[in-house]
């Protein structure tokens, strides 16, 4: 593949200088072949000035021997024949074999020593012309030397790597008419660079600088025999395509952004005091930050260094000719670049440092990031989303590493006031919709700071939306949550507690006071951050309806705490591993957040262990027994389906409170309160039907509540209600426990 949209204007290696010069050497080694004389042909007597030189010349040498050639010609060459080639030249390029075509044997020998001594003239005249470059290209050749590390025999090859690819004066071609195997190749190197052929093989090596920094790369297709392709931003820089002085920018971005306080992050202070130290320390140093995106690391890691006093240097990305990403270079190139009083940041590093592929099988070098790592100078923070797939062997080479969680709503109401603070929206959005919009929108600091970013814009521009901004804010965080979770936006993760409820109306085995007590201490305890150890594991279970769900809603109000709710659709993935990712993150979030756990639809995830017969089951299942045993606060788990619940789970469990049906003397009590405004009290007739029913519930007098709440009050009547309550405590079937999950 040649590079003809380099052209020598801009050469900025003084390519066009390197190729005549090599071309020059080829001439002084007897390295020229016929074909190699048609190229220089082709490439140099494009002007008619030249052509017009070449042909006085040939006959102001030549005229006098023409009419010998013709005696002496077996096959009658005429001097007309040698003129009209000549001629020919006035209208198309100069073809080297057509000519010597038309001159006999006896005389090919002498036109022969011509030609190359009148080249000679000509690449010696070239390089006069190119002189004038030189200086730039030495500051350019200075400047790869000191971005990569380069030695003078690199820089050569690396040279003569770059002349092949740009291919100025069809350079490429002309050698490869010298031997196109790589043995050949190496040689016709060593003969126009001067490298012994042994050095030229070592330096190739990958474990070498050239190709160890990826200013070089193997490659099967490559575009010489070699074997190996420049990098495409070395080739850009060397051409001249960058200014001379941008080679350190095409790897670094210096950052000049204005940090955070550290006091603006959820990082633990010891945490923050750690790193500090150690990049104060004399040294190198490799930081890693991990965890989900959007959770601060990269604001984290600008304000960490500057709180040191230090520069924050960021690795850039661009894209090579050899398909690869060019992070490798970019980085090699940084830590030559970097000063001792910068720190390098590697963000988005997940594709270097994650080096085991689907199944754990290996998909790039791992050898090359551990060699990085050992020999690096600098100090390094390296921030990544994941790290499933890291080598152990990576991991051991960090000196710190700190994970980012996902935000849980204290974590998130912090960034909210940090980000309105005294700005334009601060007297829009007040403390208590920070404590709203912190509670119901799952977001993470990005989504905040855009939201808020959006819609200070909006009203900049558009005074008159002020009164929208709101619902902007609102819409725009809805869309975010959506994006970065998967899932629409509940606009409440749990109604508020029916109006009508009553805690009098429970059917348990275990009364709410006795709960309510002994919670009420733990509660403080959660709110206080005390440092005792504290713990509750509530099982909640029974028939469907019976008011579990609602006894939680009752007990948060009791006890002042709020409700983390996490249902099977939270949790669950279809990834392995992943959904005890899910667990790990909903007791965390709860704990920091001093929020009550409520795991709906526990036997999802409680089953028993004999029974199960698949891997992951049992890990989740392991994962959450685990998790209930180190967790610091409250969590209850609700299902229908105990019997379906692992015996080591279920032991686990402070509390565990069996929710029925309603006694029937609650019947007409609970009656009372849904539908006594509605149908007034029934008849004895309809009572006497209430009592026969089996097994009513809360839910069932919820259900039909619900189904006449837009009914005008003239058209209900207590045996119509009574029916309804009938076919709602029929339509349940105590004897199915359906399996919730992956099957």
């Amino acid at each position: 593949m040649q590079h003809n949209h380099f052209s020598a204007q801009h050469c900025g290696l003084s390519v066009h200088h390197i190729t005549v010069s090599y071309y020059k050497h080829m001439f002084q080694q007897n390295l020229i072949t016929d074909q190699i004389i048609d190229y220089i042909f082709e490439s140099f007597f494009r002007s008619e000035k030249r052509r017009c030189l070449l042909i006085r010349e040939f006959k102001n040498e030549f005229v006098s021997e023409f009419e010998y050639w013709e005696k002496v010609s077996p096959r009658g060459y005429l001097s007309e024949d040698i003129l009209r080639e000549l001629d020919d030249v006035y209208t198309r390029s100069l073809n080297w074999s057509s000519l010597m075509r038309t001159i006999p044997t006896c005389g090919r020998k002498k036109v022969t020593t011509f030609i190359r001594s009148f080249l000679l003239d000509i690449l010696e005249e070239e390089l006069k012309m190119s002189s004038s470059d030189r200086a730039a290209a030495i500051r350019r050749e200075e400047g790869l030397a000191s971005v990569f590390s380069l030695q003078k025999n690199e820089i050569e090859l690396l040279k003569y790597c770059i002349a092949i690819e740009l291919d100025e004066y069809d350079f490429e071609n002309s050698i490869a008419s010298l031997g196109n195997s790589r043995r050949s190749s190496i040689k016709t190197a060593s003969q126009i660079t001067g490298l012994d052929q042994a050095e030229i093989s070592y330096l190739m090596n990958s474990k070498n600088n050239l190709l160890k920094s990826g200013v070089l790369s193997q490659c099967s297709r490559s575009r010489n025999s070699l074997g190996v392709d420049v990098d495409e931003s070395v080739l850009q820089f060397a051409s001249g395509l960058e200014a001379v002085d941008s080679i350190m920018n095409s790897y670094i971005h210096i950052d000049r952004k204005k940090p955070l306080s550290l006091r603006s992050f959820t990082t633990k202070k010891e945490y923050s005091e750690i790193i500090k130290d150690i990049l104060n320390c004399s040294g190198p140093a490799n930081i890693l930050l991990h965890g989900r995106a959007g959770t601060g690391k990269t604001e984290y890691a600008r304000s960490l260094v500057r709180s040191v006093k230090k520069r924050p240097v960021f690795v850039t990305t661009r894209k090579s000719s050899s398909g690869r990403g060019s992070r490798q270079i970019a980085l090699e190139a940084a830590i030559n670049i970097v000063t001792e009083n910068d720190v390098l940041i590697v963000d988005e590093a997940d594709y270097l440092i994650n080096s085991m592929g689907f199944f754990r099988t290996p998909h790039q070098d791992k050898g090359w990031i551990n060699d990085l790592l050992d020999r690096s100078h600098v100090k390094m923070i390296w921030i990544t989303n994941h790290t499933q797939n890291v080598e152990e062997s990576h991991l051991r080479r960090f000196s710190f590493s700190l994970l980012f969680e996902g935000f849980g709503s204290a974590e998130r109401k912090k960034i909210w006031k940090n980000i309105v603070g005294r700005g334009p929206l601060a007297s829009i959005i007040d403390s208590e919709k920070i404590e709203n919009y912190s509670n119901e929108y799952e977001v993470n600091a990005a989504g905040i700071a855009s939201a808020c970013e959006a819609a200070s814009s909006i009203i900049k521009e558009n005074i008159k939306k002020k009164k929208n901004v709101l619902t902007i804010i609102e819409n725009i965080l809805e869309q975010h949550e959506q994006l970065i979770t998967g899932r629409p936006h509940k606009k409440e993760r749990l109604f508020n507690i029916a109006a009508e409820y009553n805690v009098d109306y429970n059917n348990t085995s275990l009364p709410a006071d006795d709960l309510v007590e002994p919670l009420s201490q733990i509660a403080n305890f959660m709110r206080t951050k005390s440092d005792k150890e504290y713990n509750a594991n509530i099982l909640l279970y029974g028939i469907p309806g019976t008011g579990k769900t609602e006894f939680v809603k009752y007990l948060a109000s009791q006890l002042k705490l709020k409700i983390c709710l996490k249902r099977a659709s939270d949790l669950l993935s279809p990834y392995v591993g992943e959904t005890e990712m899910f667990i790990n993150r909903a007791f965390r979030e709860a704990e920091k957040s001093s929020q009550i756990l409520f795991i709906d639809e526990a036997d999802t995830f409680y089953k028993e262990r004999s029974t199960n017969s698949r891997s992951w089951e049992l890990s989740q299942t392991n994962e959450l027994l685990s998790q209930m045993e180190n967790f610091k606060g409250i969590l209850i788990c609700a299902t229908n389906m105990k019997s379906l619940l692992d015996s080591a789970a279920i032991r686990r469990f402070n509390f565990k409170v069996q929710f029925n049906a309603l006694k029937t003397d609650q019947y007409l009590p609970v009656y009372k309160d849904y539908f006594s405004k509605l149908t007034g009290l029934p008849k004895k007739r309809d009572l006497d039907k209430l009592m026969t029913i089996s097994e009513l519930t809360l839910g069932d007098y919820r259900a039909v509540a619900n189904a006449y709440k837009f009914v005008a009050k003239k058209d209900i009547t207590s045996a119509e209600i009574i029916g309804r309550l009938a076919q709602e405590s029929n339509h349940r079937d105590n004897k199915k426990e359906k399996q919730v999950g992956f099957a």
